[in-house]
């Protein structure tokens, strides 16, 4: 029931002068909250209504009261403007002037009145347009920009109405507009992130969210989904895949009751909301145990160890890992299945990264009694990055070229070759400096110049050239305050723990079945490796493929069963089909307990031999192994 009808209907229900009517039975009545039925009562007061109120009996309405009536028939100012807006959003309607004038029993120009206080309530940049033609005034726009006025719509009725989300009045008062289940299911299902202790947010950002997806359930109830596509950086709209899940667990509590459906879209614009209203999810060592809490702690140190920086003081990085690695265990105990949307984006972005994380997580999978996938583990990756950018342990370098992506493509491998694989380097079209927030990048590399920025840019030429280079090398260490990159820790690496024996040259057609049992045979006759290496590095694959579109893999296995580290490569002339891509050079892995303090850099050297097709292709132009030696070792030999 409307505000206006029902506090019509209260002055009706006390209108009997010998009569009295008590809370409770106007509550009854009028299907709303004791806590409504005297807010009306006060709005009525203001109004000029007088009302008698006698303690144990009720109230009722004086007849000599002021003849203030007109505020309740249905041509009041307030009431007009409401069914407008309820006809044009909620109804979806196109209405005329004339046709309006006649239907409220006013003139044309009160009606374009209305219209222009709709406008300025409801419409800007991001909402739908209200459009008028020969067929009359309408809201026309995408769904995105229609939810978007939803809930425009919402936080008006919130501040003209002065609410807050613990206001139990908030509930009638959204009923008034949106079905029943709806409100109640959405006020509940945010409701209990406070009951269960499972946020830490102030207490006016839930007005938002509880906005967001009471008009993203209505509309999803009524079968329109999100269909914007997201705008951001790659790297940032990988990053903000960490509220994924939460997302998705809520629009799943939220849709079951209701048997409705929402899409991958539908989360994505979920989650950027939660991110932008500050919802901090939290786990508690009660919630897990003593036990649970060690497991995580061991899980941060390792990748302490393989990336190189303190993360043991990051509460924020134990909270998150415990909110997705209990329910992950539950996912994975019970064969239960999820997808990353951006997995592949992920393992081009952050390779090195991802990589570590499974090396951090696969020595501890038989602790907690899982069976990891790539999909899991390129969420969890997303924790441990975002500590590291917090940490500033990683920069974000943005390539910009007029002349297309592919450019762009070309310039950020010859960056690779320069700065450190923990880097992100993003490349996009020179439209992204208007539309996008730059907040986040270090520095940008341009083949033109760009004005009016702040951030560092390096103009470059279309061919890179080695000057070229050593302008963004110096700019990097300049600029940010990073010391010069030792080339000498990748040859050193290489003498180390990549033999001559563990370097394989084949011309001729082989499947990467047989690629893997001969590399791990090798490592095992050494006893580098145990017999069940060879079992852990295909149960890898299985998972996930480790091959990367440059034409390369770095195939690896269960850290437990390495007795020494070691690299081995593969070089196979004929392209080889791996996973997902056709790969000439395969990186084997093996890394020891013992040396998981070293990972990053291993890892890093074995990834600088496939990060780009250029070096793919360097490696298979050699014309056989001691060629290939040369290559490897820059000239060099092994001796090893």
């Amino acid at each position: 029931m409307k505000a206006l009808q029902r506090q019509k209907k209260l002055l009706e229900c006390c209108a009997n002068n010998d009569t009295y009517k008590n809370v409770e039975s106007l509550s009854s009545i009028l299907q709303a909250s004791k806590r409504t039925i005297f807010n009306d009562i006060k709005v009525l007061e203001e109004k000029g209504y007088v009302f008698d109120k006698k303690p144990g009996l009720g109230i009722r309405l004086i007849d000599n009261c002021n003849s203030a009536k007109d505020d309740f028939n249905c041509y009041s100012l307030e009431y007009r403007r409401n069914q407008i807006i309820v006809d044009l959003l909620f109804n979806g309607k196109t209405i005329t002037y004339e046709s309006l004038a006649l239907k409220y029993q006013v003139s044309e120009s009160s009606i374009q009145t209305d219209i222009t206080f709709v406008k300025e309530n409801l419409i800007d940049g991001k909402t739908v347009k209200l459009v008028s033609d020969e067929k009359g005034t309408r809201f026309e726009g995408k769904e995105e920009e229609w939810q978007r006025t939803f809930i425009r719509f919402n936080e008006f009725i919130f501040k003209q109405r002065i609410i807050q989300f613990y206001n139990p009045e908030i509930l009638d008062v959204m009923k008034e507009y949106y079905p029943k289940e709806v409100v109640d299911i959405c006020y509940k299902t945010i409701r209990s992130f406070k009951d269960y202790n499972l946020y830490d947010v102030a207490d006016y950002y839930l007005l938002n969210v509880f906005n967001v997806i009471m008009v993203m359930c209505y509309r999803m109830q009524l079968g329109f989904h999100h269909d914007a596509e997201y705008k951001a950086f790659e790297s940032d709209q990988i990053m903000s895949l960490m509220y994924y899940m939460i997302a998705k667990d809520i629009l799943d509590l939220i849709t079951d009751p209701l048997n409705i459906n929402y899409s991958e879209k539908d989360i994505r614009f979920l989650l950027s909301y939660l991110n932008a209203n500050k919802i901090i999810f939290s786990a508690t060592k009660v919630q897990y145990g003593k036990d649970f809490e060690e497991i995580i702690r061991e899980i941060v140190r390792r990748m302490e160890q393989c990336a190189g920086v303190y993360l043991s003081d990051d509460d924020v990085l134990y909270q998150n890992l415990s909110m997705h690695i209990v329910p992950m265990i539950y996912r994975l105990k019970n064969n239960m299945y999820i997808t990353n949307p951006m997995l592949e984006e992920i393992k081009k972005q952050y390779r090195i990264m991802f990589d570590l994380t499974w090396l951090c997580m696969s020595s501890l999978k038989e602790k907690m009694n899982i069976n990891l996938t790539d999909d899991e583990v390129g969420f969890l990756m997303l924790h441990f990055q975002n500590a590291l950018e917090k940490k500033k342990s990683s920069k974000r370098i943005l390539v910009i070229c007029p002349n297309g992506i592919t450019t762009s493509n070309m310039i950020a491998n010859q960056i690779r070759r320069i700065l450190p694989p923990l880097d992100i380097i993003e490349v996009a079209s020179m439209d992204v400096i208007e539309k996008f927030d730059l907040g986040s990048i270090d520095f940008i590399v341009s083949t033109i110049p760009i004005k009016n920025i702040t951030i560092p840019v390096i103009v470059v030429s279309s061919i890179m050239n080695e000057n070229d280079l050593a302008d963004i090398e110096r700019v990097y260490r300049s600029k940010l305050v990073m010391p010069r990159l030792d080339t000498k820790c990748d040859k050193a690496i290489l003498k180390d723990y990549l033999q001559s024996s563990n370097i394989f040259y084949h011309k001729g057609k082989i499947s990467k079945e047989d690629i893997i049992k001969k590399i791990c045979s090798n490592l095992s006759k050494d006893g580098i490796v145990s017999e069940k290496f060879e079992c852990s590095v295909f149960e890898r694959e299985v998972k996930g493929g480790t091959d990367i579109i440059s034409g390369g893999a770095i195939p690896h296995g269960a850290v437990t069963l390495v007795n020494k580290t070691q690299l081995a490569m593969w070089v196979n002339i004929e392209p080889v089909k791996w996973t997902k891509y056709k790969v000439h050079v395969v990186i084997m892995f093996a890394l020891s307990e013992k040396d998981m303090k070293n990972s990053k850099k291993i890892l890093e050297t074995a990834f600088s031999f496939i990060h780009s097709k250029d070096k793919v292709e360097e490696l298979i132009l050699a014309k056989n192994k001691k060629e290939l030696e040369k290559i490897i070792f820059e000239g060099e030999q092994n001796g090893k």
